[in-house]
Order: structure tokens, then C-alpha cells, then sequence
């Protein structure tokens, strides 16, 4: 005899029995909470039991409530539940009174009491369950004076924001959630409510004057993206006052399956708090200018030129052509464009720009209509040691890949410069500012091919940049190392850098008849090197000079205590691009040019330093 198999799983039949069950009994209740007992034999209770059972058997099972886990009740779930009772109401009383039976509702409130009575019989068993079987659901529900969170926090954050977090919590447990002390909202509106029972106590302007008079002083502060940039200019000061460590609070995709609250904590970019607001840039005349174009980027494997890539991947051009000499850089960027850039076609190679052969070899087959010159070497102390590597790579490897521009008629030629190259202190530096000079040499009247030099600072997480630098140190446990208390640089991220670049070269394109300049990018103010170290102690919730020492080891050869953007005989010129200046600047001799390469061949250092003494005007290098 086969055996009857339900459709329904027995889990489930026993939920949909309790449920009809409570159900039924709804509408006893109701009518004892209006009416009380003495009706109960007079009303029509069989007849409305039985069809407010069977919708309710029909009902239900439709609403898909049933593949949910009672001990895992959220509030979509009874969001979900609700949803069907209120269909299941309007469904029993139109049918109830369309069948003219209207004993079992002699008061007109009599549905909406019911709707209420059959919401708490339905939701109830579940919240009850979900209590059994997380005791923390019951203790987070009532923790707002417990005294068993030791880790206290202040958020600093819109209210959407702040709710984000705090939402986050009630998925932890105890030990690992934080105690939300009160929300400082940057835009004021919400200040004296309260979300999720969290006070909104100020505003972020006021963070000293909130710390003095809260009566526990929190460990963390909690800063959401928006609430950083309402934050006093001096915050960290005023949390390493207060002994407060900082984190950001996570956006609502940055929520995932997190076992602890400091897990929604991440470290705040130093990036962030330099006090240089990111400029906004419009790469549309950019993806106008590559559309159906070929792009070559020399350097692509570097942090600079795989930057390149990328946003110019973005923009979707015919096709990329990325050289590195370092085989792993060409491997990264290549891995890079298969698998975030599918759609644009690329092709990545080793190339050498101190070839001239082997990048003539790929320029000729590919001819790109645009190439971005960043191939170089940049790393001062290094530079200064072995000069001749620089000469061969920073000049004549620019030199080779502006000839076969022109050679292959490519429309753009734009150099990657630095501000070290302005009153050259270093070999590295006096290096880039001849690779300028030759440049604009080749951007004549007559040339078909636009060439434009685009200089600017230090950028934020390049390597060799201090950044990186700094936080492996902190990591350590240190101490930091810098050079010198009063050393100032130039600050940029490399995405804001690049966008600028970028956005230059397509004002160059557009402007055919200015020619010989070199672009300088607005860097804002620069900032002391120990200031950035300072703060990025505060941010890993260290304190400098306490956890984390900062220890002084002189400049090194090469370096100087502050960079400058523009050269003595640079006169600056506004253009139309508002965070992009020019200039036009010295020139090369050709027999000039020959004597230094030469020298650079000989691997005589004093004959390299007279040599660039000749060319540049401003160089600060004594032989």
C-alpha cells in the first residue's frame, strides 16, 4: 500500500495548524475584548471560524510565510505576516457580509480590533520563539542602561547613517557590540529625537563641548562619511585629548556577516582628514577624446600609470596597450583589464622605454593615437646614488617614446613630471626636469603630434610615497621615521591626480595653437611630513610619542625640507581647467642634451651633476 507523502513538510503543516488555530481563536477574542462573554452563545461562531479557516488555509501559504525559521523572526518576516493577515480581514469581511451575515460585527470597529487581535496571535508565538532561542534579542532589547557593555561609543553621523550601524548591532552579541552613547548629526534637523532609543545629542561643530559634558566619556568615535567632513578641524587632537581611538562607520553595502561591532569599524584614510577637499573632474571630453582610439601607457605597471589604465579602461577607448618593464607589473595590470574591463580589447607587454628598438617594435605595430608617458625612476636616494640610470631612463627613454610619437603620428605625447623637478635638489629631480625640457622642444608649431608635460606632487599610497610607509611602521609598533620636523610636501590621491591628468590632456587636444607648456595640477597647501604621521597614529587609535614613537633621522641625499611647483622663470598662466595652471619654461640645446647623455654613458657622477648644471638655471646639486 503506497504511503500518502504531504505536499507540505511536517515542519511546516505543524506551523500552518498553529497558525490556523490562532487564528480562529482571533475572533473569539475579539469579540470578548467588545462585547464580553454573554455573546458568545448568540453569535454565528462555527460559520465565521470555519471561513475565516479555510481562507486562511489559502491565504497563508501564498504569502510564502512558511520558508522562514521562527527562531530566526525579523522584522521582514512579520512585515511579510502582516501583509497577509490584513489581505485575509478584507477578504473574511467581504465575503462575510456579502453572504448577509452580519451578527458576528455589530460595532464597526469590529475588523479593525480583529486585524489587531490576529496580528498579535499570529506574531507573538514567533517573537517568543526567536526570544527562546537568542536570550541576547531579549537583552538587546533592554539594553540600554546595561552596564555589561564595557566598550562605549558616539557616532557622528546623519541618522540614516547612524541607524545603519546600530541596525548592525542587534545581529551581535553582548561581548562584541557596542554601547551607543549618543549621535552627533551633521545637518542639525534631528537633534533632541532619538533612533532606536540613541539620543541625537549636537552637532559634530560642538565634538569638545559634547565630550566635556557626556557623563562617561566614550572609547570610540564612530565617524560616518559625512560626518568627517563636518568634524572640527582639529579632531584628532580632541580625541587624543579625550584618549577616544577612530573608526568609519560602514555604508549600508558595507554590512555583510560580521562577528563583532569593531568589525564595522574601518580605519579612517589618511586621505580623508589632510584638509584637501577632492576636486571634482569631468572626464567627459576625455571619453570623447579616446573614444575609438588606441591608448599606449608606458610605466602601466607602477602606481601612477596602472591608475592610467584604469580610468582610461573606464572610458571605454578602441583599445589599451599597457608596457611595463617589471614582468610582475605587466602581469597585475593584465589580470587587472581581464577581469574588471572585460569589454574594452587590451593588450599587455613588456617594454623597455630604454629601447628605443624593442618600443619601436610596438608602437609601429599597434600605432596608438595616444601615448601617456609614465615609465620612470623617482626614488630620490636611489637616483642619487647611481645618476646614469636615470639619464637613460628618465631622459632618453622620454626622449625615444616622444621621437616614435612623431615617428607614428600619434595625436597626443603627455609626460608624467614631478615638483622635484622644480630648483632640483636631486639627481632624480634635475633628470625629470630635463625629460620637461624635451618635450616641450618637440611641441613646435609644425608638429602634428600635441606634446604637453603635466607636473605635480606627491601622491597618497604610490609606492615609495610615506603613507604606506608610515602605516607598515605603525604596524609594527614602530617608531615612525621621519626625515625632518619642519619637511613639507604636496598631497594628492592618485585617483584625483590621474582624473586631472587626464582632463588636461584633453584641454591640450583641444587647444592646438598653445604650444611648449608644461601643466602644473593645483596641490592646495603642502603639509608637514610629521603632521601626516601624527595623524595617522591617532587614526589607528594609538597615541604618538606614547604607543608610537616618532623619531627624527635627517635628510636624506637629494631630499629638501619643501617642494615648489613652478620654476623661478616660470611665469604661471590660468586656463579654463580651474585646479590646472601652465607655464612655459626653459628650453634644451641639442648639443647640451648630447653632452649630458654622454656623460650619463660614462657613469661619472661629478661630469653628470656639471652637465645638468649647464641646462638647468635652478639646480641646487653641487658637484
Amino acid at each position: 500500500m503506497p504511503c500518502f507523502k504531504p505536499t507540505l513538510p511536517l515542519r511546516t503543516c505543524v506551523v500552518l495548524g498553529i497558525d490556523i488555530v490562532m487564528t480562529a481563536l482571533s475572533v473569539v477574542a475579539t469579540y470578548i475584548l467588545l462585547h464580553g462573554f454573554g455573546g458568545l452563545i448568540d453569535g454565528r461562531f462555527s460559520e465565521a471560524m470555519i471561513l475565516l479557516t479555510v481562507l486562511a488555509l489559502i491565504v497563508y501559504p501564498s504569502y510564502g510565510i512558511y520558508r522562514n525559521h521562527w527562531r530566526y523572526t525579523s522584522i521582514t518576516d512579520l512585515s511579510l505576516l502582516a501583509q497577509s493577515a490584513v489581505f485575509l480581514i478584507a477578504m473574511f469581511y467581504g465575503l462575510w457580509w456579502a453572504l448577509c451575515f452580519p451578527e458576528i460585527s455589530p460595532a464597526t470597529t469590529f475588523p479593525i480590533i480583529h486585524l489587531m487581535t490576529l496580528l498579535f496571535a499570529l506574531g507573538g508565538p514567533r517573537v517568543l520563539r526567536r526570544m527562546i532561542a537568542d536570550p541576547q534579542f531579549t537583552a538587546r532589547a533592554f539594553a540600554g542602561s546595561s552596564t555589561q557593555q564595557k566598550r562605549s561609543i558616539l557616532l557622528v553621523a546623519t541618522p540614516d547613517e547612524a541607524e545603519i550601524f546600530i541596525r548592525a548591532q542587534s545581529v551581535m552579541s553582548q561581548d562584541t557590540a557596542f554601547r551607543i552613547l549618543g549621535i552627533c548629526d551633521p545637518r542639525g534637523a534631528s537633534i533632541g529625537r532619538a533612533i532606536h532609543g540613541v539620543s541625537v545629542i549636537g552637532s559634530p561643530k560642538d565634538l569638545e563641548k559634547i565630550l566635556d559634558e557626556l557623563k562617561e566619556t566614550p572609547n570610540r568615535l564612530g565617524v560616518s562619511k559625512t560626518g568627517l567632513e563636518s568634524l572640527p578641524k582639529n579632531f584628532e587632537e580632541i580625541c587624543a585629548r579625550y584618549g577616544l581611538s577612530i573608526g568609519r562607520l560602514p555604508s549600508s553595502g558595507d554590512i555583510g556577516d560580521l562577528n563583532g561591532a569593531s568589525q564595522l569599524l574601518k580605519p579612517i584614510a589618511i586621505e580623508d582628514v589632510l584638509g584637501r577637499g577632492q576636486q571634482s573632474i569631468n572626464l567627459k571630453p576625455v571619453a570623447e577624446m579616446l573614444k575609438g582610439q588606441t591608448v599606449l601607457i608606458t610605466g602601466a605597471g607602477g602606481s601612477i600609470g596602472s591608475e592610467i589604465v584604469r580610468q582610461i579602461a573606464g572610458l571605454k577607448p578602441k583599445q589599451i596597450i599597457a608596457t611595463d618593464l617589471s614582468e610582475l607589473g605587466v602581469y597585475e595590470i593584465e589580470r587587472t583589464l581581464k577581469t574588471d574591463f572585460k569589454e574594452v580589447k587590451s593588450t599587455s607587454l613588456i617594454g623597455d622605454v630604454r629601447d628605443k628598438v624593442a618600443m619601436d617594435i610596438i608602437v609601429k605595430k599597434y600605432k596608438p593615437e595616444f601615448i601617456y608617458h609614465a615609465a620612470a625612476l623617482k626614488h630620490v636616494p636611489i637616483v642619487q646614488e647611481q645618476p646614469e640610470h636615470a639619464i637613460v631612463t628618465n631622459i632618453t627613454g622620454t626622449r625615444n617614446m616622444a621621437e616614435l610619437a612623431l615617428t607614428y603620428k600619434a595625436k597626443g605625447f603627455i609626460l608624467i613630471s614631478t615638483d622635484k623637478a622644480v630648483a632640483p635638489s636631486s639627481l632624480m629631480g634635475a633628470s625629470k626636469r630635463v625629460a620637461e625640457m624635451i618635450v616641450k622642444n618637440m611641441d613646435h608649431k609644425d608638429a602634428k603630434t600635441r606634446f604637453a608635460c603635466v607636473r605635480f606632487g606627491n601622491v597618497l599610497g604610490s609606492s615609495g610615497s610615506v603613507v604606506p610607509l608610515f602605516r607598515a611602521q605603525i604596524e609594527r609598533g614602530g617608531p615612525i621615521t621621519v626625515t625632518h620636523p619642519d619637511m613639507t610636501r604636496f598631497f594628492m590621491t592618485i585617483r584625483e591626480a590621474v582624473g586631472l591628468v587626464l582632463q588636461t590632456s584633453a584641454f591640450v587636444m583641444d587647444t592646438p595653437k598653445d604650444r611648449g607648456y608644461t601643466y602644473i595640477l593645483d596641490m592646495g597647501r603642502a603639509v608637514k611630513i610629521v603632521d601626516v604621521a601624527n595623524q595617522m597614529i591617532r587614526l589607528a587609535g594609538l597615541t604618538p610619542d606614547k604607543d608610537i614613537k616618532v623619531e627624527f633621522i635627517g635628510l636624506r641625499p637629494g631630499e629638501k625640507l619643501d617642494e615648489e611647483l613652478f620654476c623661478g622663470t616660470e611665469k604661471p598662466e590660468t586656463i579654463k581647467l580651474k585646479t590646472v595652471s601652465r607655464a612655459k619654461g626653459d628650453v634644451i640645446k641639442d648639443t647640451d642634451l648630447k653632452a649630458l647623455i654622454k656623460a650619463g654613458a660614462m657613469g661619472d657622477k661629478a661630469k653628470i651633476i656639471k652637465a645638468f648644471a649647464t641646462i638647468i638655471d635652478d639646480l641646487q646639486i653641487k658637484a
